[in-house]
């Protein structure tokens, strides 16, 4: 179950005004990150009237986050568990509101209203080379400058799995996360085989959901780090 603490619907709305912020440029007039959301998908070529998703993840300046509220950008390099999570919720129910007719609706036509936030810009102390990457920075949000020398490949790493039961005619859906999730606790990693009563159940591969998952080593000059990068985010352990 997702936590939707009172911390986290504060975090929420707190994050819902940095969207409708309008940042203004001297010379240049004012801009505000629905303009953004445009940059997250494209036209089809040969079809000047139809559009398809080219990203899920909207990148948000860190100078923007800082100028809109300094304490609110230290809590999100300090707990990024505790902050991305109800970023995500507020760039959802952003897009959900109408900002962008064509964004909403692509995302009504796949099916899946899933959008991530990506972070760009000077990140100060917070700005790191994996020899830099110590324990001091753990459960803290980082930029590790680094060169890969050695890369796993991407595999799928389940979500949640969708279970039918023929005695029954019912199905089931069970979620998984490990320590990694950002959505809750971790759970248990049990794939189920029966259900309640002890009826078999089978697994529905088509209605199961997940995400890409990859563990990657690098290293700099005989410095190592391994990073486990979900969602193309790299979320390094030492």
């Amino acid at each position: 179950m997702e936590d939707y603490s009172e911390v986290r619907v504060q975090l929420t709305r707190r994050f819902a005004d940095f969207f409708e912020y309008d940042f203004v440029t001297p010379g240049q007039g004012s801009w505000s990150y629905a303009r953004a959301l445009e940059d997250l998908y494209e036209p089809v070529e040969g079809d000047g009237k139809a559009y398809r998703i080219k990203s899920r993840r909207l990148m948000v300046a860190e100078h923007h986050l800082r100028k809109f509220d300094e304490p609110l950008l230290l809590q999100l390099l300090q707990k990024p568990l505790e902050c991305l999570p109800a970023f995500e919720d507020a760039l959802t129910n952003f897009v959900k509101s109408g900002v962008d007719a064509v964004l909403q609706r692509l995302l009504e036509e796949t099916g899946n209203d899933n959008l991530y936030i990506g972070l760009k810009g000077d990140f100060g102390r917070s700005e790191v080379s994996p020899r830099q990457l110590t324990s001091d920075l753990l459960n803290q949000l980082v930029c590790v400058f680094g060169i890969v020398t050695k890369c796993s490949l991407v595999r799928p790493k389940l979500v949640s799995s969708v279970h039918y039961s023929e005695a029954t005619k019912e199905y089931t859906t069970n979620q998984y996360r490990d320590v990694t999730s950002m959505r809750g606790a971790p759970t248990q990693g049990t794939y189920p085989q029966y259900d309640t009563a002890g009826n078999p159940l089978t697994t529905e591969f088509g209605l199961c959901k997940y995400i890409d998952n990859q563990v990657s080593g690098a290293c700099i000059g005989g410095g190592g780090v391994n990073a486990h990068v979900e969602n193309g985010v790299i979320i390094s352990t030492v």
